[in-house]
């Protein structure tokens, strides 16, 4: 259902950033940063989706909704993404998104067109089959018509049901950590 939210409100056109609300598709990466007993990694997908509605005149009033496939992570070992494809069962839960319910929009800093603002940003992360509450920092710099949208955080495995996979009685720890790079340009 919100993948086809999403691809439809995609299509809408966009108004320009600086005169009122803009709702644009964005681009961008997540990835996910693991614990095991030797060491950590890290997997990356480019496969980001959604959209922005952005008010520059009111930045509080955003609304990001963005996903992106379970399945597409790559962490450059395909035995580990496979377990991990398994783990959170990526066939049954193929999608990760979230969507925004609030943010606090901090004091841009800088000139327009070259500014930046911390914004926290509160709302709803599905991962497997399951939607918690999620929050994190985000830095937003300003850059002419475009915006960029970096942030990270922590998600427990168990809080949304997964069964950390590893080898043995070793499993991976329980916290991983995500990060992501958003970026949305108005035409």
């Amino acid at each position: 259902m919100l993948r086809s939210l999403l691809l439809t409100t995609a299509l809408l056109a966009a108004i320009p950033m600086n005169s009122t609300t803009a709702q644009v598709p964005v681009t961008g990466t997540v990835s996910y940063t693991g614990s095991g007993f030797l060491h950590d990694w890290t997997g990356t997908s480019d496969q980001l989706t959604g959209e922005i509605t952005y008010d520059a005149r009111r930045p509080e009033q955003t609304v990001i909704q963005v996903e992106v496939p379970v399945g597409s992570f790559d962490s450059g070992n395909e035995r580990r993404d496979r377990g991990m494809r398994e783990a959170t069962e990526a066939d049954r839960f193929p999608i990760v998104s979230f969507v925004s319910q609030a943010v606090s929009a901090g004091a841009w800093s800088g000139e327009p067109g070259g500014r930046t603002a911390a914004w926290i940003v509160t709302g709803k992360l599905t991962f497997h089959g399951i939607t918690r509450d999620a929050q994190a920092r985000v830095d937003v710099t300003e850059r002419g018509d475009a915006l960029r949208f970096e942030g990270r955080f922590r998600v427990s495995l168990e809080a949304f049901e997964v069964d950390r996979p590893g080898y043995g009685p070793t499993r991976i720890g329980d916290q991983i950590r995500l990060a992501f790079d958003v970026d949305m340009s108005v035409p």
